[in-house]
């Protein structure tokens, strides 16, 4: 038997209510969902907004603290809020107003643009290297009198002042050499070839005294004469050709950390096998600038030691406790600064002992 067509029409009208009915359930619970996002949504950009505001109002206080130089409290982080959300901070006594108060254009003042330096930039290019060669300068017989004393503390170069032990005015010479910036010596007396003994210094080292003598001579040497880092000798010839006598010295004088400057009086010196057999550098006088006293000649004889330690790289000239040495010199002090590099002899002892010339 067929069904009648009543009863089907029926069965369709049932199914599609209830499809109906399941859709609009479904839009309603899509339509609470999009609500329910869209609040968070906003909630979370409420909140970002309100980070970067404390975050900017922060940097506000920080900058005002620096500024000022002191912290500032809890109550007085007070701030205000500006068009385009910028914020001022308002010190503790001042009204909230919403509305700034009007200023008159008369009152305002300008503020200067501030100007920052540009960064510079980055260059390949070297620096220029110093090619000047090195010059020590030894002024020997300090310590008889005090008549060039304002000429030495006029001279601005950083010399070495060679001073005779026990004399008159060896305290006085060595502290005034000190003071003025330059570098004190011990200028040993020590055996001559052809002078008579009664023109020696007193204590000259001579080449038939013990060993115990001469160390007991360089002790009161370097008690004598403050501040002294060096030696060099006065005379000398014989005493210098003397392997034992010379052996004796300068081994002493390296155990009290004292450098020995060879004035070379003699050719036959034997200073430098000596500082070879002691793993010492060899540090000789260049040129003596005034054998003469003649001001035009101490000048040359001063161009000339330049010109030697261009080719040397370094130079070494010994002048006298002289008017018209320390004249020369500071009239061509200029000079010396334009074409050497004046340096103290410890100095010079050191960059030979290092192998650096």
């Amino acid at each position: 038997m067929m069904p009648r067509k009543g009863k089907r029409r029926k069965k369709t009208n049932s199914n599609l209510d209830w499809r109906v009915f399941f859709l609009w359930f479904l839009l309603v619970v899509v339509f609470i969902q999009t609500l329910i996002i869209r609040s968070l949504w906003q909630e979370r950009n409420q909140l970002r907004q309100q980070v970067r505001q404390t975050s900017l109002v922060s940097s506000k206080i920080k900058r005002l603290e620096k500024r000022q130089g002191r912290v500032i409290s809890a109550k007085e982080r007070k701030v205000k809020s500006k068009v385009k959300s910028k914020y001022r901070y308002l010190p503790v006594g001042k009204s909230k107003a919403k509305t700034k108060p009007k200023v008159k254009t008369e009152q305002r003042v300008a503020r200067k643009p501030v100007l920052r330096e540009r960064p510079k930039a980055f260059s390949y290019k070297k620096k220029k290297e110093d090619h000047r060669p090195y010059l020590v300068i030894v002024l020997d017989d300090w310590g008889y009198s005090d008549e060039n004393f304002p000429m030495l503390e006029a001279l601005s170069l950083p010399i070495d002042v060679s001073v005779f032990p026990d004399h008159r005015y060896t305290l006085e010479a060595s502290r005034l050499a000190k003071k003025t910036g330059k570098e004190v010596m011990i200028h040993l007396p020590m055996e001559p070839e052809n002078l008579a003994r009664k023109n020696w210094e007193d204590n000259t080292i001579t080449v038939d005294i013990t060993e115990e003598e001469i160390r007991k001579i360089l002790d009161e040497a370097i008690e004598s004469v403050p501040y002294a880092v060096g030696v060099n000798n006065h005379m000398g010839s014989r005493a210098t050709s003397d392997l034992r006598v010379m052996k004796v010295v300068i081994g002493y004088l390296k155990k009290k950390g004292l450098f020995f400057l060879d004035s070379v009086s003699t050719p036959k010196t034997v200073v430098r096998k000596v500082c070879r057999g002691l793993g010492l550098p060899y540090l000789a006088r260049d040129v003596f600038i005034d054998n003469q006293s003649n001001l035009d000649y101490i000048k040359e004889q001063i161009k000339r030691a330049v010109r030697l330690a261009k080719k040397k790289g370094y130079a070494v000239l010994i002048g006298h406790d002289r008017e018209n040495t320390l004249r020369a010199l500071i009239d061509m002090e200029t000079y010396l600064r334009e074409n050497a590099k004046v340096i103290k002899a410890s100095e010079l002892f050191k960059k030979l002992e290092r192998h650096e010339l």
